[in-house]
């Protein structure tokens, strides 16, 4: 006799079908739970920044990455293992001509123009019988100069070195604490350690999601970020006193070696200044309403020298009794930079300092600025200027070096 089929109960049926359902959406969920995560991860990679070309250093603060290979401020720069430029690589070995040490900053280093267009390279093509070597590195003050000089410049064993430094010197930090020195630069090295690890935990959304309801929370705001600060109060990364310190330091280093130096004096660009030095030239003959005029047109439309007209500013409004309108151009947010804010010294200031320097030690100087000035169209920034301009001062720099060379030999 045939066994009969069990007949299954309605609320039995509905129980299996939702639990199938529960199981179809908890696999769904799974899959589209790994399919975020995948895609996340893969915007992540896409969306990573181009590798830095710099590392952190407890001695300069910053220095060429070994092996790097891309963009610099928008043109190709390549190093070797050392940190040297690549180009520069050969020559460092190269007993068979005179080398020339290149100490400096972005200006010396190119940014804005091709390797083989800076006034290093060039002068190398003006002078077969020399290897330039090229240490120039952006954000440099005449402080990381000296250091740079002690750490690398020292082994290529030059018999010339060209040194220019200025518009970083002159830019402003926040405080005596953050001044260029040998213990400030150790911070950004553990900073920079520190940030490591931060980066690997940012992998965890768990980390991202606390981060996330910290900052909702207002726990993890920084209570110094809308600090503000008093212009005229602020240091500038290397005072006037150190630079000077920093360039007597080069010379007497350079001539312990019996290399011959050249100070190279460069200038920022003139149209961005032309109404804060008409400004102040106006304010110096007492010509106050005329010297407002030009630094209202600087304060309002020149941003890396407009720190430098309101503290000028500020002193006319001082002087008329206007104390609550110099305060108000005084008290401003900062810039908050590894390189400092804006400068808050004059290039003429720094480059008399250089000329009183190559003076008293006696050594050359080439004043570039000058060359410069009567083409300002040659520069592309505040301060940087095209490869016609990095030709030019080749063409100064063979001239004085062609002489110093003439008299080694005798």
């Amino acid at each position: 006799m045939p066994h009969a089929v069990p007949h299954r109960q309605p609320h039995t049926m509905f129980k299996d079908l939702l639990r199938g359902l529960v199981i179809c959406a908890f696999v769904l969920l799974f899959f589209e739970g790994l399919a975020r995560i995948g895609y996340t991860v893969i915007l992540n990679i896409n969306e990573r920044p181009e590798p830095d070309w710099y590392v952190y250093s407890s001695e300069l603060g910053w220095e060429p990455k070994p092996n790097f290979k891309g963009s610099v401020y928008g043109v190709n720069r390549e190093f070797d293992a050392e940190g040297f430029l690549s180009v520069d690589s050969p020559q460092n070995s190269d007993a068979n001509k005179v080398k020339v040490l290149f100490l400096g900053d972005s200006n010396t280093f190119g940014v804005t123009v091709p390797t083989d267009s800076t006034f290093a390279e060039q002068l190398e093509t003006l002078m077969p019988n020399i290897s330039a070597i090229n240490l120039g590195v952006p954000g440099y003050t005449s402080f990381q100069g000296y250091q740079t000089f002690v750490k690398k410049g020292l082994k290529a064993n030059p018999s010339i070195v060209v040194i220019s430094f200025n518009f970083n010197d002159r830019r402003y930090v926040l405080g005596a604490q953050d001044v260029d020195n040998a213990l400030n630069f150790q911070k950004p090295h553990k900073y920079d350690q520190l940030m490591q690890v931060t980066t690997f935990l940012k992998t965890s959304y768990l980390y991202r999601s606390i981060n996330l309801l910290f900052k909702k929370l207002n726990i993890t705001r920084d209570s110094t970020e809308n600090e503000k600060v008093r212009l005229d109060k602020l240091p500038a990364r290397v005072e006037p006193k150190s630079y000077r310190d920093n360039l007597v330091r080069m010379v007497e280093l350079a001539r312990t070696r019996n290399m011959d130096v050249v100070l190279l004096l460069l200038k920022d660009n003139p149209i961005q200044t032309n109404y804060l030095r008409k400004g102040i030239e106006s304010l110096n003959r007492s010509q106050f309403e005329t010297a407002t005029e030009y630094l209202k047109i600087t304060n309002n439309s020149e941003l890396w020298f407009s720190t430098l007209s309101r503290i000028y500013l500020a002193r006319i409004y001082s002087m008329q009794g206007r104390t609550e309108e110099a305060e108000n151009l005084l008290t401003v947010i900062p810039t908050r930079s590894l390189h400092g804010g804006s400068p808050v010294h004059l290039d003429t200031d720094y480059n008399q300092i250089m000329k009183d320097v190559a003076k008293e030690h006696t050594v050359e100087v080439v004043d570039a600025g000058h060359v410069l000035d009567e083409n300002p169209s040659d520069y592309t920034d505040f301060c940087h200027f095209n490869s016609n301009a990095h030709r030019k001062i080749a063409r100064l720099l063979r001239d004085r070096l062609t002489a110093i060379l003439s008299k080694r030999s005798r």
